[in-house]
């Protein structure tokens, strides 16, 4: 429970408790680092991959003073810029009083106590407390590690950013794309790229995570009925992110030319064409407002 519960009764000899995960991902950084060579890798030339809220663990990690100077590059997927956002302001306090209340409910008289409640009593627990005072699950704790110095944070690593033309709130994200660009200017290049492809199967469109099937070859591995239109796309992309991953410039040969957003233009993904230009803002207004219901 320690692992992820904030409290002043775990707080450690500099005064921290809470962002557990982030510091479990930042000694999985290290162990890759110094470990890397041994399997052919080098470790002057990592790349951190996230989508998601996996997208803003990897911007949190390559802002981090921890990881200064570790990273070439960063590809953030579907949630760039909201560590940009986040204000630098202790909030500590509010944290743990949310937290006090999951353990008090627990009715255990001491932490080592709660440390051996059954995982399944504890998800129950966090489920009823949850309906009357939400918490979070991921909730994340003041640490000048991550998120204090997080809010227009330049970096060293070149990124890519994305998000899909029916993602969560794609307007939102389309503008924090922008902000993380403009926070990384003159310190580091930023690509964005904006994925609307219809996926075949049915009429929901390019929901979030859908383009993850391109980026990793793996449509195979799928039971929509893809076209060779889908392959090529997939090959267009994976050709452009390994690029990436290599140089930190996803420009290749016999592709169109992509540009920073800087350019204030995306690269477009699509079955037909793919190309530099300005996702519609009316179309992606419409997606934040008015998200399609699935239907197969």
């Amino acid at each position: 429970m320690e692992r992820f519960l904030p409290k002043k009764q775990l707080e450690d000899e500099n005064g921290k408790s809470g962002n557990y995960g982030y510091y479990d991902q930042y000694t999985a950084i290290q162990w890759v680092r110094h470990n890397i060579e041994a399997i052919g890798g080098d470790p002057s030339r990592m790349t951190l991959i996230g989508q998601s809220a996996g997208a803003a663990s990897a911007e949190a990690h390559i802002k981090s003073p921890l990881n200064r100077g570790v990273f070439q590059g960063a590809i953030i997927q579907s949630s760039a810029g909201f560590t940009t956002v986040l204000k630098a302001k202790d909030n500590r306090e509010s944290v743990y009083r949310k937290w006090e209340a999951l353990y008090r409910q627990s009715g255990c008289k001491s932490i080592d106590e709660f440390r051996k409640m059954p995982v399944e009593q504890l998800y129950a627990l966090f489920e009823k407390v949850s309906e009357k005072n939400p918490i979070g699950y991921a909730t994340t704790v003041y640490d000048e590690n991550f998120t204090g110095n997080a809010k227009n944070a330049p970096c060293s690593a070149n990124i890519i950013c994305s998000f899909t033309s029916q993602d969560v709130m794609p307007l939102l994200l389309f503008l924090l794309c922008k902000m993380l660009a403009k926070s990384q200017r003159g310190s580091a290049e930023t690509y964005g790229y904006y994925f609307q492809r219809q996926l075949p199967g049915d009429t929901y469109g390019a929901w979030h995570g859908s383009d993850l099937w391109y980026t990793y070859g793996t449509l195979h591995r799928s039971w929509r009925p893809f076209s060779d239109e889908d392959r090529k796309l997939s090959e267009i992309m994976m050709d452009y992110f390994v690029q990436f991953i290599k140089k930190g410039n996803p420009n290749c040969r016999n592709h169109p030319e992509w540009k920073p957003l800087t350019e204030k233009k995306f690269m477009i993904f699509d079955a037909d064409k793919s190309q530099m230009g300005r996702p519609a803002l009316g179309s992606l207004l419409k997606a934040t407002l008015f998200p399609q219901k699935f239907e197969k």
